[in-house]
């Protein structure tokens, strides 16, 4: 019973990250959050080749749960060793990294736990190495210093940018010109930080407010959405996001400017 309820979950968790695995090749997700943005952002090349991973170590399972051999079953407890193992740093740099959770990865990480519980249900306690790698690797994660400033995420807006920028000078300007209170962090102390989301221009506007996550990069942009456009009644209404590229007006991080 037991193990047909581990061929079950694993079978489930194969199917799960294979329509993730889809929708991310059609430039969709299952998760639409800003912490499942944020992960998607920080991966070296794409987090497809993750959710392959994740796709193929069901699969698997699901096989070996299938087999009568005992040596191919006792497989599945190295297999939920080393994902267990992995999810420790997904898990880690959600919460002490990012400040933010990804559902998807989450629920990955959920669906591994059930099968690591109802593997100790059966007696295979070597699934217990696993759990304690997790608690391991994510008190790691803990005990290493966050590559972002405190700063970033107190305030409502907050301004990166660099002395040399003209650009960023004249945002800065005009925000006090017309009495918007930005908070102002210099590139150079936060450089992990950007370098984290693939960021290597300023000015960048991040925006902390209720309800409303956001970065917003260039002149052009920063601009448009503190200013551009107000309804009959004056209040300001805030435009979609332009892409940076059609925005204009930044400097990269090494000083030179568009």
């Amino acid at each position: 019973m037991l193990r047909r309820a581990v061929s079950v979950v694993s079978g489930f968790g194969f199917v799960y990250t294979l329509v993730q695995l889809i929708l991310k090749s059609m430039h969709s997700s299952i998760c639409t959050t800003q912490g499942c943005l944020l992960v998607a952002k920080s991966v070296r090349y794409s987090d497809s080749l993750i959710i392959l991973a994740g796709v193929v170590t069901f699969l698997v399972i699901f096989l070996l749960s299938l087999s009568k051999s005992r040596q191919l079953d006792s497989l599945i407890d190295y297999i939920l060793t080393l994902a267990l193992s992995a999810e420790g740093i997904f898990v880690g740099y959600q919460l002490f990294r990012i400040k933010h959770l990804c559902l998807f990865c989450l629920s990955v990480f959920a669906i591994f736990v059930i099968i690591a519980l109802l593997r100790l249900l059966q007696a295979r306690y070597r699934v217990l190495v696993g759990f304690a790698s997790f608690s391991v690797v994510l008190s790691l994660c803990y005990l290493l210093k966050p590559v972002t400033t405190p700063m970033l995420a107190a305030k409502p807006l907050v301004l990166v940018y660099k002395p040399s920028c003209s650009h960023c000078e004249r945002v800065i300007e005009e925000a006090r010109r017309k009495h918007v209170n930005i908070y102002t962090v210099n590139a150079d102390t936060c450089l992990p930080f950007l370098k984290s989301l693939n960021i290597n221009e300023v000015p960048v506007l991040i925006v902390n407010r209720k309800g409303e996550k956001r970065i917003i990069i260039g002149e052009d942009n920063i601009l448009n959405y503190m200013f551009s456009h107000r309804n009959s009644s004056g209040t300001q209404v805030y435009m979609p996001l332009f892409d940076k590229k059609e925005g204009g007006g930044f400097c990269t991080l090494n000083g030179k400017c568009d």
